[in-house]
């Protein structure tokens, strides 16, 4: 009892292990596959991002460039020295502030007008919550937009110690001439927090997906796991001695390597109990599993009151057939007696070669009467069988010796029933002594 409780526990630790190391097979390369889903997508979807807010600042930086060209005609035109103030034809643009304030307002930004690379209208307040009206831009930023001509997006751009995202449009005047910008500024953490909330989304649907996708592989290696579990109880049962045991059905409710794996452990088993079983010749029990299962009925005799009956049977003159026909005609008598005994015993117990041409048949739940009943049967087929044999025919008799199992020693109730098959012998063969 020790060592089945040792083993159990062992199998108990091993399942485990193989748990442990499918749920790391099956987990760990969503977890990973996740981490670098996530960074590919958040990178993707900043960049996603990035480009609609460029085009919404671009769109803001083309309404205040025709909004000017439509308030005031003219050009753009510094008054006085420092560029600190401006006219558009007759407008006085510096210290107005009421167009720009309002597009903030509108569109939640920072609006500035440059001429050249000064401020000269701004919304942006300093530190100490004044206009930076006077201040420049760096070189780079005056170089692309300026004297390239070209409309540019920065993502990052420190102004004050502040960061910003920021569009800027160049200001031609009549002659074509690029004489300032237009900068459109959103704040970096309003950027920033649209980005998480977008990607929050995003997030939340890729890690519901990663789950049901471990969930998903987590059950089917679960059920892998289980057939595997039954395959292994399958064998260790067979190793125990037990080579009647049935390998659960649903290993097969697959067709793939497992249940290729369940197959080929059938037919180990079916080997195994031919070899240790079955009796070569006939394929019915040998005597030593005869003796195994003769003793398991004794034992429900004794532990449950469950009845059986014995009989040893034996082929009458069979040296003779050996004499008269050979040793392989012999051999296809002891084959079609065994049929005959299987069939007969089929539901009822079970038959065993017992040595020579002796066979032992147990009647299982069943008193004197009913095995009784059941051999007569028996001999009467026997008696009518022709067996064929190099054109020859021939026929059998048998003797038989009964005996009720009883809680006397198996050996003594096999005793009893081979000294009745003796007196059958002893008094012309060819029945059944009760």
């Amino acid at each position: 009892m020790e060592n089945k409780s040792t083993d159990k526990s062992k199998q108990k630790k091993r399942l485990r292990g193989l748990n442990l190391s499918l749920v790391i097979m099956t987990v760990v390369p969503f977890i990973v596959v996740g981490l670098f889903l996530g960074i590919f997508m958040t990178r993707n979807f900043k960049k996603i991002i990035l480009r609609e807010i460029s085009e919404d600042l671009k769109h803001t930086a083309l309404i205040v460039k025709y909004t000017l060209d439509f308030a005031y005609e003219g050009d753009l035109e510094p008054v006085g020295n420092g560029h600190v103030a401006i006219v558009k034809g007759e407008k006085v643009l510096s210290g107005d502030y009421s167009l720009i304030d309002s597009i903030k307002e509108d569109t939640g930004t920072e609006v500035t007008i440059f001429y050249e690379n000064t401020r000269v209208v701004t919304t942006i307040l300093n530190r100490d919550e004044n206009r930076m009206i006077g201040t420049t831009i760096s070189d780079v930023v005056v170089d692309r937009v300026i004297k390239n001509n070209k409309d540019a997006f920065y993502d990052n751009i420190s102004i004050d110690k502040k960061s910003y995202c920021g569009y800027y449009m160049p200001i031609h005047n009549a002659d074509g001439v690029n004489v300032g910008m237009i900068a459109i500024l959103k704040p970096l953490d309003v950027v920033n927090k649209k980005i998480a909330d977008e990607m929050r989304g995003l997030m939340i649907v890729l890690f519901m997906g990663l789950v049901l996708m471990a969930f998903i592989s987590f059950r089917y290696a679960n059920r892998l796991i289980a057939r595997i579990h039954k395959i292994q109880v399958f064998i260790v049962k067979i190793s125990n001695g037990d080579f009647r045991v049935r390998l659960d059905e649903r290993v097969f409710h697959k067709k793939d390597e497992i249940s290729d794996i369940g197959r080929s452990a059938e037919k180990m088993q079916s080997s195994l109990r031919k070899l240790i079983e079955l009796d070569a010749l006939t394929e019915i029990n040998n005597r030593r599993f005869g003796d195994k299962m003769l003793e398991e009925a004794h034992a429900r005799l004794v532990g449950k009151g469950e009845k059986f009956s014995v009989a040893l049977a034996d082929i009458d003159f069979f040296k003779k057939v050996n004499d008269t026909y050979g040793h392989q005609c012999g051999d296809l008598v002891l084959k079609e007696m065994a049929a005959i005994f299987r069939k007969h015993m089929l539901g009822k117990g079970f038959v065993a070669r017992w040595g020579g041409e002796e066979f032992l048949m147990v009647f299982e739940d069943a008193d004197m009467e009913t095995a009784y009943k059941t051999m007569l049967k028996i001999v009467d087929e026997i008696r009518a069988k022709e067996i064929t044999f190099n054109d020859q025919t021939l026929s059998v008799t048998i003797t038989c010796g009964m005996a009720e199992g009883s809680e006397q020693n198996v050996n003594m109730i096999v005793r009893e029933a081979d000294d009745k098959l003796y007196k059958g012998k002893q008094n012309g063969r060819n029945q059944i002594v009760m």
